[in-house]
Formats: C-alpha cells, structure tokens, sequence
C-alpha cells in the first residue's frame, strides 16, 4: 500500500485564499451581502446594522478599499472579507474562499 502526500491540498488551499484575497473587490462583496448597503462617495466606510448582536442603528463598518471591518457595538472586526465571511457563515477561512470563490468569481450557471 502506498501513501500519497496530501501537501497539494493545503497549497491549494492557501492559494485560493491568497487569490480570493487579491481579486474579490471589498466593495463588491459587501454590496452582494447587503443589497441595502450605500456607500458614501469619496470611498469611505460604509455602515449596516450589525449581524453579530442585536443592533438598532448602523454600527458595522466596512472599508471599501481593505475589506476591513468592525463593529462598534459589539467589538467583533477583522481584516478581510474572509474574515468577516468566515464569522458570519460560521466556517473556517478556507470553506469562506471556497464559498465567495464559487459566488462571486466562478458561479455556476444550470442548465
């Protein structure tokens, strides 16, 4: 019986987290998880009621150009759309690449 190295998998891993990282826009991220979101022009933050805690008023913050983001009611933030992917649909960072990889760049079209 052979052993074969599975080194491939967690390389292609981290490079289609480096390459959802440099080719999803922010901006068109967070427009498709909020269709409601406005952003500001000039290019700053925009804000949405928060996903994590129960929030009346618009406390979750988002950078168009990083994808950083962060909440001022409940403290939760991080630095990428990954991230922020990753909290809201409860997985890791891998299956969020996966994800917004199979939504937002490849998506697959039925028949």
């Amino acid at each position: 019986m052979f052993s074969l190295d599975m080194g491939w998998r967690r390389d292609m891993s981290s490079s289609l987290v480096e390459y959802v990282r440099t080719t999803v826009n922010p901006q068109k991220y967070y427009s498709a998880e909020f269709p409601d979101i406005v952003w500001p022009e000039g290019g700053t933050e925009a804000r949405v009621v928060c996903v994590f805690h129960k929030d009346k008023d618009p406390s979750l913050h988002f950078n168009p150009e990083t994808g950083a983001w962060y909440c001022h009611g409940c403290s939760e933030g991080g630095n990428s759309i990954l991230s922020f992917h990753a909290k809201r649909h409860d997985m890791s960072t891998r299956e969020a690449a996966e994800e917004i990889f199979s939504k937002l760049i490849h998506p697959v079209v039925p028949d």
